[in-house]
């Protein structure tokens, strides 16, 4: 009886050496334990980042890197605290086991909510695109969100067509009424003006010019149209309606730069074939475009597709006044206009010319001036329709973005 109370002394320090000890070990695992911080971007999914790609990819290796290393602090502290005696090791179980628990979770939501990229651990290997990168393609009919001469330089070879083209023509009238006409009783065609010198050579050089810029821009919407209409299950209609548009775009750019290299005094009948191929060409371009862009807004559920504008006019004008970001369904609302107004000015001028040079007869009595300003309007017209599709051509480095992405992910 007389060693009791130097046992139960004992047992009471052994019991406060555990609890202290679980208290160290408890204290320990908390101190070692950091959360993996949570930091979604500070965009919604709507906006497009201003990140690059690879910025995006070091961010989300980062994200990862740091969840793997709160992981590992929170095991290697779990199993320091497993080793101690036995009344300290059930709390400081517990305790790891719930901060585990914690930091997992923490961890799993940092993940879904930062990283929109995956890579693996091998830099050589290739990497997975998720599908939570395609919201930046999610509509490819949106309006940029700056000017096509700021965001985009591809859209500026359309707009550089309307502003070469009727710069050429102003200035190649302003020379031929300056040197060789009297414009306010014989007002000159194109064609005659460009007989003379110097007026001739402003108009070689700018329509050169201008056919190169239509090549170029033909090319560049058909790229556009075999990137969004061209796939397995494709009709034969859009088929040729693609084809078509490329192959009459490059016959009209090669009769305009054989019109303005060949003049019609010195090579009258050469000039007259390629004024004639031109102009028959020139509207089965935009006639394939337009029913190209109607495919193009089919396949977006453009809801107003088919509904008339309530006021045709006023509609045009406000997609004049917004020209430089213009939307798909205003630029093909404005090509239906330039397009069926430089077809009747088309079909006046031609019967105005045959009017005027003896061919048919004149009862009418139309004159030169009439036959001049349907002509100069008819080119204008389709220099502007050329114009319009800069909307197409601003969207063309996104589409080709989102076909790469694609195959990325086909080929992993």
């Amino acid at each position: 009886m007389g060693n009791l109370p130097l046992l139960s002394g004992t047992m009471q320090s052994d019991a406060i050496k555990a609890r202290e000890a679980s208290y160290f070990h408890t204290s320990r695992v908390s101190a070692s334990f950091h959360p993996a911080p949570i930091a979604p971007f500070p965009f919604s999914p709507t906006d497009r980042p201003k990140l690059g790609r690879n910025r995006i990819i070091n961010q989300s290796e980062s994200s990862s890197s740091d969840s793997e290393d709160d992981t590992d602090s929170d095991s290697s502290a779990g199993g320091d605290a497993a080793s101690e005696d036995t009344e300290g090791e059930s709390d400081a179980e517990d305790s790891s086991t719930s901060e585990r628990s914690c930091g997992a979770s923490n961890s799993s939501l940092s993940d879904s909510e930062v990283d929109d990229f995956s890579a693996t651990d091998d830099d050589n290997a290739p990497i997975r695109i998720s599908s939570g990168a395609k919201w930046r393609f999610k509509s490819m009919n949106a309006r940029p969100d700056l000017p096509v001469w700021q965001s985009d330089n591809i859209g500026i070879a359309a707009l550089l067509i309307p502003i070469t083209g009727i710069t050429t023509m102003v200035l190649t009238e302003v020379l031929a009424c300056a040197n060789h006409f009297d414009c306010s009783k014989n007002y000159p065609t194109l064609s005659y003006a460009a007989e003379f010198k110097p007026e001739g050579y402003a108009f070689t050089i700018g329509m050169c010019s201008t056919a190169m810029l239509i090549l170029a821009t033909v090319a560049l919407f058909h790229w556009f149209l075999r990137l969004r209409l061209m796939h397995p299950t494709v009709d034969r209609a859009t088929v040729l309606i693609t084809h078509g548009c490329l192959t009459a775009g490059a016959i009209s750019a090669v009769s305009l730069f054989g019109l303005a290299v060949f003049d019609m005094g010195a090579y009258h009948d050469a000039h007259i074939n390629f004024t004639v191929t031109f102009f028959i060409f020139a509207w089965v371009t935009m006639i394939a475009a337009q029913l190209a862009r109607r495919l193009l807004l089919r396949d977006d559920k453009v809801a107003s597709l088919s509904r008339a504008p309530s006021s045709v006019p006023w509609t045009i004008w406000n997609a004049m006044l917004r020209w430089k970001h213009m939307k798909t369904i205003e630029a093909y609302r404005l090509g239906w206009f330039f397009l069926l107004s430089g077809l009747t000015s088309t079909a006046m001028f031609g019967l105005l010319f045959l009017c005027v040079n003896g061919v048919w007869s004149n009862p009418l009595g139309f004159t030169a001036v009439q036959e001049a300003f349907f002509e100069a309007f008819a080119i204008v017209c389709q220099l502007l329709f050329m114009g319009t599709l800069s909307s197409e051509l601003a969207l063309l480095t996104r589409v080709v973005e989102y076909r790469d992405y694609q195959e990325l992910e086909r080929t992993e």
